[in-house]
């Protein structure tokens, strides 16, 4: 209609047909392919401003710009991530500040933390704390000033991407009151106004309060936090799409038991895990935590005298690894396979287990050289 009936007027509809579909590409995870039809969009909505003076679509061209950092952040594009959220968080701006566009500002602090967790990728947690601190004072001011309950949700969002970086950088005591604000509203909002579509967010701060205290070493509470985290994706709606966090939890409970030299507690946890993954019917790829279980039983058998255990673990999550490697999956296995080892050696050193673990510490170390070597 638009080149054959000279229907110019359509084109901001013709860009919005263009986000709405990236955006269904994004949700399909199929993001390279959303990429192009930004671009379309932020095209026709930049020539429209540009050209004839379309003042109104400015916040459509923010969005467009937001969407496409958001794509380019999970692409891994971290730096072309930023340059698209500070382009739209700057036409907020203006428009917040100069033509009185006060409706925009949850728009604003949306991007802000977008924004920040970008930074947070980069390891930046400074220009991420900032950024987050920004979002909560704008969504604080429209939730207690201008009663607007239905943000909520973002802002326990916030908090806890706060938390996380905030514990990252070992602000143990600020992270875990953030968690805490988190865990409060999510709460409320589930028990008070029926959403329990929240149940998973609940379940995800109760699990990083637990990582939180057992970095602080307050092992008890955080296998409190751990077990509540559970209950809640138990049940949870839906849980079959949660399985995957599930086990992850498992892990990080019976790392801290194996913190709290409960090793026999330790593997019953790690049981626990590995039947849940026998559990999951689904396309998605559980090796990797096969794999990290195996290796985290591997240790903790032989730290418990059982070598013969010990070593068939290390041997079956090896063979998991190596699998991955054969399918190209070389940088995924050497991230994950130290992170498990320096994790494994932290406890068994904490507890005075380190001479105890000796040929699943030589065997690992040796994937790992023969990993960085290429010949695995």
């Amino acid at each position: 209609m638009i080149e054959n009936e000279g229907r110019s007027e359509l084109r901001a509809e013709l860009a919005k047909c263009f986000i709405n579909k990236a955006n269904a590409l994004s949700e399909l995870r199929l993001f390279k392919d959303g990429l192009d039809l930004y671009d379309k969009a932020i095209d026709v909505y930049e020539k429209l401003i540009e050209k004839e003076g379309r003042g109104e679509i400015k916040a459509d061209l923010a969005m467009a710009y937001v969407l496409k950092g958001g794509s380019l952040l999970s692409l891994e594009e971290t730096e072309e991530a930023l340059k698209f959220y500070e382009k739209g968080i700057m036409i907020y701006e203006d428009s917040i500040e100069n033509e009185g566009r006060r409706d925009l500002r949850a728009q604003l602090a949306s991007s802000m933390l977008d924004m920040g967790i970008t930074f947070e990728s980069k390891e930046n947690y400074e220009k991420a704390i900032e950024l987050f601190d920004r979002s909560i004072d704008i969504f604080k001011e429209l939730i207690e000033k201008e009663g607007r309950r239905d943000l909520l949700d973002n802002l326990a969002n916030i908090y806890w991407h706060k938390g996380k970086a905030l514990g990252t950088i070992r602000r143990f005591d600020e992270a875990i009151e953030l968690i805490n604000n988190s865990t409060r509203l999510y709460e409320e909002l589930i028990n008070i106004e029926g959403r329990r579509d929240l149940q998973g967010e609940l379940a995800r701060s109760y699990a990083l309060k637990g990582i939180l205290l057992r970095l602080r070493e307050d092992f008890e509470s955080a296998i409190e936090s751990f077990d509540r985290a559970v209950e809640i994706f138990q049940k949870t709606e839906g849980v079959d799409s949660y399985l995957s966090e599930l086990v992850s939890i498992y892990i990080e409970k019976a790392l801290t038991l194996a913190y709290s030299n409960n090793l026999d507690g330790a593997i019953t946890c790690l049981d626990y895990g590995s039947k849940v993954l026998r559990d999951i019917e689904t396309k998605e790829d559980i090796r990797i935590q096969t794999a990290e279980i195996s290796i985290m039983k591997g240790f903790i058998f032989e730290g418990m005298g059982r070598v013969d255990a010990a070593l068939e673990a290390i041997d079956y999550g090896m063979k998991k690894y190596q699998e991955l490697i054969l399918e190209n999956e070389y940088e995924l296995v050497a991230d994950d396979i130290e992170e498990v080892y320096e994790e494994c050696r932290k406890w068994m050193e904490y507890i005075g287990n380190a001479n105890k673990c000796s040929h699943s510490d030589k065997t690992i170390r040796e994937f790992i050289e023969r990993l960085k070597k290429g010949r695995v």
